[in-house]
């Protein structure tokens, strides 16, 4: 009889070695054909037969993979073995070449980042100059990013912050005003060099933030305050140079136009005496920025 003929009807006689144990096990319990009313001699009864049903199914399982093992011919088995093999390392080698094909172009960085911003700083007089308190002057804006470099590709997200306040006491009246702004989103750059130690690049920021404006006073009204915020979206599109000095750490340099334009018209930026507390939009304006960055640039092919 050939091998598979031999492995079907050896296959065929433990199964129904287990299916003739599992139903003689099933006809023959005593919790079956009992009719006494003591609970607990059935329920004993049926955890007895249960456990031996168990011991069955294993054993004919167990003689299944036995029957299986002995039915394969050396050969069969060598055969098996070795398709195992080939598709093992198959699998492998399709691993380490795409490992190969990424992992060189891959890398990441993080970054502390200041820019100089002079936006129209004219806008708040009726906040500071009017009232006899000093303006606003440019602002620092203080945040991070981080992300991921892809050969030429650099992308991730940002954050910034920058606050204001001037002060001062006019005729007993201590008088203040506070400029806040922030806001954070996503960059995307582009390096048009391929070096490992310096390059142009670039790229844009696009994201969202808010302007608040406060100011204290007796002279603002009857409750003496004023409060006002607007949500702002801006593009910021630069250009830049990079220098890596290690190459764990680099130094980047960027300028551009931030982008952004805030209406005052509206009651919102009045005060209790009905004044408007800026004299005009609050619009963006070009922007320096430098970032000390971490990480690792990848070194290609």
């Amino acid at each position: 009889m050939q091998p598979k003929k031999s492995m079907l009807v050896l296959l065929a006689a433990a199964f129904m070695l287990v299916a003739g144990s599992v139903f003689a096990q099933e006809s023959n319990s005593p919790a079956q054909a009992s009719t006494t009313k003591d609970k607990p001699v059935v329920v004993n009864t049926l955890r007895t037969g249960n456990q031996s049903l168990d011991k069955n199914i294993d054993w004919g399982l167990g003689l299944a993979a036995k029957v299986v093992d002995h039915a394969l011919t050396p050969e069969v088995k060598a055969d098996v073995e070795k398709k195992i093999d080939e598709a093992m390392k198959k699998a492998d080698e399709k691993k380490k070449k795409m490992d190969e094909e990424v992992i060189p172009f891959l890398g990441a960085f993080g970054a502390a980042d200041v820019n100089y911003l002079p936006i129209d700083m004219d806008v708040f007089d009726p906040m500071t100059d009017d009232r006899d308190i000093d303006n606003f002057g440019p602002l620092y804006t203080i945040g991070g990013r981080g992300g991921v470099i892809y050969k030429n590709l650099r992308f991730g997200g940002f954050g910034f912050g920058v606050s204001q306040m001037t002060e001062d006491e006019v005729a007993g009246d201590d008088r203040k005003a506070v400029l806040d702004m922030g806001g954070g989103g996503i960059f995307m750059e582009l390096d048009t060099t391929g070096s490992r130690k310096a390059g142009l690049f670039i790229g844009s920021d696009i994201g969202a933030g808010s302007i608040a404006l406060h100011a204290k006073g007796a002279d603002l009204g009857p409750e003496g305050k004023f409060d006002a915020d607007r949500a702002v979206f801006f593009a910021y599109p630069y250009l830049g140079f990079w220098l890596a000095p290690t190459d764990w750490m680099w130094l980047r340099v960027h300028g551009g136009y931030n982008y952004f334009h805030i209406t005052t018209t509206d009651d919102d930026f009045e005060n209790d005496l009905n004044n408007n507390m800026v004299d005009g939009s609050i619009r963006g304006n070009y922007q320096v920025g430098l970032n000390l960055c971490f990480g690792y640039i990848p070194k290609g092919e």
